[in-house]
This record gives structure tokens, sequence and C-alpha cells, in this order.
């Protein structure tokens, strides 16, 4: 029901309320359209640069690390201004995956003697890639890299017929660290999709 001081027919009235619902759909629209682009745009580039670093040092995992976490922590400080939300959850999870990712990358630079770690890195760099360039465009992640699953199952037969004792513990070190990273790899897709919506 449209009220006006004017008077006027029930057919000009609802014209008017017709135009009124057109605006306000319209208004609707847009807002949805160009909050959603730029959610979370700060937050989102940041992250986005701190899995590339990630992705970077997946490739050289002997280098320096520290580019990877100073972007980690550059965007868990920018994420940590925001009110709790679910979405701001969802940012703080990929920002915790990042350090944890970093680690087990770390931890992997000890044992590239053992032969699957070196391609298992690479694909695993591969993914990084996909996923950072997901979290900066607010869009679903990449699928699951076959070739990184292949590698890992690699690892662990490796483990099962590694000699036992001080001769066996890279591989079996290797299988357990890139296990370990998978795992933390799936947690981020999750969270990348969710937050995708």
């Amino acid at each position: 029901v449209v009220f006006g001081r004017f008077p006027g027919s029930v057919e000009t009235a609802a014209v008017h309320a017709g135009w009124v619902l057109v605006g306000a759909g319209f208004q609707g629209l847009l807002a949805a359209v160009l909050k959603s682009h730029r959610r979370f745009h700060a937050e989102r580039h940041t992250l986005a640069s701190a899995y590339a670093e990630l992705a970077t040092l997946a490739r050289a995992p002997a280098q320096s690390s520290l580019a990877a976490a100073s972007a980690t922590a550059t965007a868990t400080a920018l994420i940590d201004r925001r009110e709790s939300a679910d979405d701001v959850g969802l940012l703080r999870g990929l920002a915790d995956e990042a350090s944890r990712i970093r680690l087990e990358i770390q931890s992997l630079a000890t044992v590239t003697s053992v032969a699957a770690t070196t391609p298992a890195l690479r694909a695993t760099a591969d993914w990084l890639d996909g996923i950072a360039a997901a979290i900066r465009l607010g869009a679903c992640a990449p699928d699951e890299a076959v070739a990184l699953s292949d590698h890992v199952e690699g690892l662990r037969s490796d483990r099962e017929t590694a000699p036992p004792g001080r001769e066996g513990t890279a591989a079996r070190y290797a299988a357990a660290r890139m296990s370990a990273l998978l795992g933390q790899l799936r947690a981020v897709d999750r969270l990348v999709n969710a937050f995708a919506g």
C-alpha cells in the first residue's frame, strides 16, 4: 500500500508502488553484486600472497621461509582486526593452516634425498598456486592434485619397505610429513570452498 498526500486513482498508486519495488530490487541487486566482489578484499589479497609464497617455498624448500612467514603474519594481523564472524573464522583458519604448511615444507627440506619428496613438493606447489588464485578471486579451490596423492602413496609404500633403524628413518619421516601436508592442503581446500560459498 502506498500512502501519499495527493489524491490519485488505484492504478496510479499501483504504478508508483511498482516503481518503488523495482528501485528497491535494483539497489539490492547492486549491493549483492558489488559487495560480494569486494568482500574482505585486503584480507584475501594478503592471504593469497602468503599461499603464493608457500608455493615458491615448496619449489625450493631449502631456501629461507622468511617471506612466507612474513606474508602469513601480515595476513593474520589484518584478519585479527576484524570482528569475529563466520567468514572471519574461515580466514583465520586459512592463516593458521598457512603457518602449519610452512613448517611442514621446511621439515620436508631435510629429506629431499628421499626420491618421491621433490616431485611431491612440486605437485604441492602447483596446488598452492591454484589455492592462492582462488583465495584472491574469492572462488572455489582447484581440484586436488592427483599427482600429489600418488606421490604420497608412493612415500607411504616406501615407508613400509624401508629398512629398520636409522637407515629407514628418512623414508619414514618423509612419508609422515608429506601425509600431514596433504591433510593440511585438504583442510585448506575445504576452507577456501566454504569461504567462496
